[in-house]
């Protein structure tokens, strides 16, 4: 998709549909390469948030989702990675303007990795079975698996598309309704995506997006007292915060990936250097080394 045919709406996207926003401070998102302007990013607002969570908690009680037969939401799941490959191209233009990622790996992410994420949650929703526990005659016990309600999603910029439907994918699978925030600078192909999953047959008010900044946006959905569950992706001291703000206001759980650095280990019978120290260094660099497990420690053994 060319450039010029893009068009930025970067607004809420709360049951099923844009909605105003109440938010006064306004934040510039910038091509990286160009150091254009794309377009003005809403701050957002915790009233924002609530609308959000409100309409998800509404949505969940109506059972509009999670009471669906296993069979239907892993069809809509399906038909949803269809779209998302249908639309690799644009979704992966989104991510390449917004942060500066080769348009070849953001159309990789999208088309094969993030569709194919989507592809094995939907087969999980009627393979993820309860079970009987042994009881004493005249008596029935088993174990029942259950959607956890509103799952509060919170995604860094590094991989947007991918990052996105990574939280959601086994969010939906599971029957959860959800709220998400994107990061403030790449914004734009998680609204995309939300538009598909209603193409795709999810109810609205399923999938509900906030854009707007951490301390804003962020703070208000981590600490809401309506969700069931955070999930955050992004930096060990922001993952801290989102740990406390959900601490202090409702102890619901929290599942924090906030990255590390996975060892590259080299022993000293390697027969070919040149080859494994390309590979080190591809590893290293891809993606500008912004991966949450990224492989920039290199551990040698000794010669002896």
């Amino acid at each position: 998709m060319p450039e010029r045919q893009l068009t930025w709406n970067i607004r809420p996207f709360i049951d099923g549909a844009y909605v105003d926003h109440d938010a006064t401070g306004f934040i510039d998102d910038i091509n990286p390469a160009t150091e254009e302007v794309l377009c003005r990013v809403p701050a957002g607002t915790a009233e924002d948030v609530d609308l959000a969570v409100s309409t998800a908690r509404r949505r969940f009680k109506e059972g509009v989702w999670c009471d669906l037969p296993p069979d239907k939401r892993k069809s809509i799941l399906l038909n949803f990675a269809g779209l998302i490959v249908d639309h690799g191209a644009e979704l992966a233009l989104l991510d390449t303007l917004e942060m500066g990622k080769p348009i070849s790996a953001a159309r990789f992410e999208a088309e094969v990795g993030g569709s194919c994420i989507v592809r094995s949650a939907a087969e999980l929703t009627d393979k993820v079975c309860g079970s009987l526990v042994p009881s004493e005659p005249g008596a029935l016990s088993f174990n029942l698996y259950e959607p956890r309600g509103v799952i509060a999603a919170i995604v860094p910029w590094n991989a947007p598309t991918y990052n996105v439907l990574l939280k959601i994918a086994p969010a939906l699978a599971a029957g959860n309704v959800v709220v998400l925030k994107p990061s403030e600078i790449a914004s734009g192909s998680a609204l995309k995506l939300a538009e598909l999953a209603i193409e795709a047959g999810l109810p609205p008010g399923v999938l509900n997006v906030v854009p707007g900044l951490g301390a804003t946006v962020g703070e208000a959905l981590a600490s809401h007292p309506g969700v069931d569950m955070v999930s955050f992706t992004g930096s060990t001291v922001t993952g801290r915060r989102v740990m406390q703000l959900a601490a202090q206001s409702h102890g619901r759980p929290v599942q924090l990936e906030c990255g590390g650095k996975s060892p590259q280990l080299v022993f000293a019978d390697v027969d070919n250097l040149d080859r494994v120290a390309a590979a080190i260094a591809e590893d290293i660099f891809y993606n500008s080394g912004q991966v949450c497990a990224a492989r920039s420690l290199l551990i040698v053994e000794a010669l002896r």
